[in-house]
């Protein structure tokens, strides 16, 4: 595992999904602001997975190669792979807790001040 890609993982898809999402959040449409915007993290998500997966094949085929055997990497795939989806369905967490504050603050404009 490199972690300038976890970093990256972390950085641009949070990013997107915010870019995204924030123009229909202004325009009141803040549950499908943080769908679309979800969606773009979940794609980003599966993009960085199967980068892994390709880096994985390719070290694995390199192995066979030098050794003429399969070898076994650590972490295993699945780890590999698990870190990036739950980076994604954090950054799918924090958005739509960013979105729900969204709405709320658009909520709490349409009534005066004195009523809150």
């Amino acid at each position: 595992m490199n972690w300038y890609w976890i970093g990256v993982a972390i950085v641009v898809p949070t990013a997107l999904g915010f870019l995204t999402a924030w123009p229909l959040w202004r325009h009141g449409l803040g549950t499908f602001g943080s769908a679309a915007g979800a969606s773009v993290i979940f794609i980003c998500g599966a993009i960085f997975i199967g980068r892994e997966y390709t880096e994985l094949e390719r070290m694995s085929e390199a192995c066979i190669e030098a050794t003429g055997y399969d070898c076994l990497f650590s972490p295993s795939a699945f780890t590999r792979f698990a870190v990036y989806a739950g980076i994604a369905l954090f950054e799918v967490f924090f958005l739509f807790d960013r979105g729900i504050s969204a709405d709320r603050r658009a909520y709490r404009k349409q009534f005066p001040s004195e009523w809150s």
